[in-house]
C-alpha cells in the first residue's frame, strides 16, 4: 500500500477573504464575494445572490467534531490551516495525506457562479483565474490548476477559455445547472466546445454549481445533496442526444463530486431509449450512449467503496477516479491512504486501483508522471 501511487482528481483550495475586494473592478467590489463576522461571532461568507454560510465547511477537512468546527468559525481566518490557502502549506499537507498531486478547484468560486449577473459572475471568475495562475505556479507538476468560466455570454466565455488555457491550467470548471431555459445541447456553445477541445483543456462539471443560484434552508439540505447525480444526468443527456460529441469528438467532460455508482443504471436506460424510444420522441439516432460515456465522460468520488465495484465491473475502471475533496468538509484528508484501502485495495484488483487513484487522472490531464 505504501508504494500505491495516487493522485487526488478533487481538491481545492481557499481563496484569501479579502480577494474579490481587492481584485474586482471597482464598480463589482460590493457585489462580489466577502466575509464577514455575524452577530454570533462567526465567520461568514456572502455576496450577490449568495446566501450567508460559515467557511467552515469549506476548511473543515480532519477537523471531527461540530464543536471544533464551530470554534474555528469564532476564531476566523487566524484559525485557517495554511494546507488549506498557501501554496508552499498544500505541499506540505499533500505529503502528509501520501498525495502525489492534487488538480485543484477554486472554493469560494463555486457560489460566486451562482451569482446571476452575468458580467459580474464572469469578473469574479477572471479574479479566480489570476489568483489559480499565481497559487499554481509554486510547483506545476503537484498543483494542478482548474479555472473556471460561465457561459452566458458565447464570445467572453471563448475569451476566457483561452486566456485559462494560456495561464497555465489543465482544466475549465462549467456550472452544471445553466440558467433557466438553456441547455449544454444548445448549438449555441458550440465555439465555447470549439475553444475547449482546440486549447486541450478538460472540462469539469462540479456538484454545487448553478447560474440560477443555490440558497438553500437548511431543511433544503438532504434534498439538494440527495439531487446531485440527477442534475449532471441532464447535462449528460442534453449533449448525446444533441449530437454535441459528435460535432467535438476531442470532448472531455469530468462530473465532479456527484458519485459514480448510479453510471451503469443510467447507462442501461440511455441506451434502452436510443434503441427502442427516439423516434416515438420524434429524435434523431445517435450512436449508443454508453458507448459516448465510456469515451468522453468521466466521474470522481471520494467514499461509496462496494458501489464503484460495480462500477468497474459493469463498465470498466478507465473513467473514474479518486479524489480527496481537500479541505472541505467531506473530505477524506489527512486519512486518504486509509480509505483507499478499506473502499478500494480490500475489495478490487491492483490494476483498477491504480487505474482510478493514479492512472487516470494521470492520461487525462497529460500530468508528468513520477515514481512514488
Amino acid at each position: 500500500m505504501g508504494q500505491l501511487s495516487i493522485v487526488s482528481a478533487d481538491s481545492h483550495f481557499l481563496e484569501p477573504a479579502t480577494l474579490w475586494q481587492e481584485r474586482l473592478d471597482k464598480r463589482f467590489r460590493d457585489r462580489g464575494p466577502q466575509c464577514y463576522t455575524d452577530d454570533d461571532g462567526l465567520v461568514m461568507i456572502t455576496g450577490e445572490d449568495m446566501q450567508p454560510q460559515s467557511i467552515t465547511g469549506w476548511c473543515a477537512a480532519g477537523r471531527g467534531g461540530v464543536e471544533e468546527r464551530v470554534e474555528l468559525d469564532r476564531m476566523g481566518w487566524d484559525a485557517v490551516p495554511d494546507e488549506c490557502w498557501s501554496p508552499e502549506g498544500r505541499i506540505k499537507g499533500q505529503d502528509r495525506d501520501g498525495m502525489m498531486a492534487e488538480i485543484l478547484y477554486t472554493s469560494f468560486g463555486m457560489i460566486a457562479m451562482n451569482i446571476k449577473d452575468s458580467d459580474l459572475a464572469m469578473a469574479c471568475m477572471r479574479v479566480f483565474n489570476d489568483y489559480a495562475a499565481e497559487f499554481i505556479s509554486y510547483d506545476k507538476k503537484r498543483l494542478i490548476g482548474v479555472g473556471a468560466c460561465v457561459t452566458d455570454d458565447v464570445p467572453a466565455a471563448v475569451r476566457e477559455i483561452e486566456r485559462i488555457a494560456k495561464l497555465g491550467m489543465k482544466g475549465v470548471m462549467l456550472p452544471v445547472v445553466l440558467k433557466e431555459g438553456e441547455s449544454y445541447g444548445d448549438t449555441r456553445l458550440d465555439p465555447v466546445w470549439s475553444a475547449i477541445v482546440e486549447t486541450g483543456l478538460v472540462v469539469s462539471m462540479h456538484a454545487g454549481t448553478s447560474r440560477q443560484g443555490i440558497n438553500p434552508k437548511p431543511a433544503d439540505w438532504p434534498q439538494l445533496y440527495a439531487g446531485v447525480h440527477y442534475l449532471i444526468q441532464r447535462v449528460l443527456t442534453d449533449m448525446i442526444f444533441t449530437g454535441v460529441f459528435d460535432r467535438f469528438p476531442g470532448l472531455r467532460i469530468v462530473s465532479v463530486e456527484n458519485d459514480v455508482s448510479w453510471l451503469p443504471h443510467y447507462a442501461y436506460r440511455m441506451d434502452h431509449f436510443a434503441e427502442h424510444l427516439f423516434a416515438h420522441a420524434k429524435l434523431d439516432k445517435v450512436r449508443k450512449p454508453s458507448d459516448l460515456i465510456r469515451k468522453h465522460f468521466f466521474s470522481t468520488f471520494q467514499f461509496e467503496g462496494p458501489g464503484i465495484d460495480t462500477v468497474r465491473k459493469l463498465m470498466g475502471s478507465e473513467a473514474i477516479m479518486w479524489g480527496n475533496d481537500f479541505p472541505h468538509l467531506d473530505s477524506t484528508w489527512p486519512n486518504s491512504r486509509t480509505v483507499i484501502k478499506d473502499t478500494l485495495t480490500d475489495i478490487m484488483p491492483a490494476a483498477d486501483v491504480d487505474n482510478i487513484v493514479y492512472n487516470n487522472v494521470v492520461k487525462l490531464y497529460g500530468l508528468e508522471q513520477r515514481a512514488a
